[in-house]
């Protein structure tokens, strides 16, 4: 199966897409902690999803670099919305 490299109109939908995951998922940890407790399972599962996409960031980042030999223009790197009820991180 031949592969394509994703466009820059792509990789910035994708990126706002991961973005409002990000955002969904530490709304999601607010609101899990605050009923169940940090240490709660449940709230454990959000913060590994959490880490998982994070880890997609970084590896869309590495073959972004990559493949534009170091000038990532058009990078994955998300910005983190600011939440001023969130600060865990």
């Amino acid at each position: 199966m031949k592969h394509y490299p994703m466009t820059k109109e792509q990789r910035e939908i994708l990126g706002h897409r991961l973005a409002t995951i990000m955002e969904d998922l530490g709304d999601t940890a607010n609101l899990l902690n605050a009923c169940y407790g940090d240490k709660d399972p449940r709230a454990a599962r959000v913060e590994e999803a959490r880490a998982a996409v994070q880890r997609l960031l970084w590896a869309l980042e590495r073959q972004i670099q990559l493949t534009t030999g170091g000038d990532a223009a058009g990078s994955a790197r998300v910005q983190r919305k600011t939440n001023p009820t969130y600060t865990k991180v």
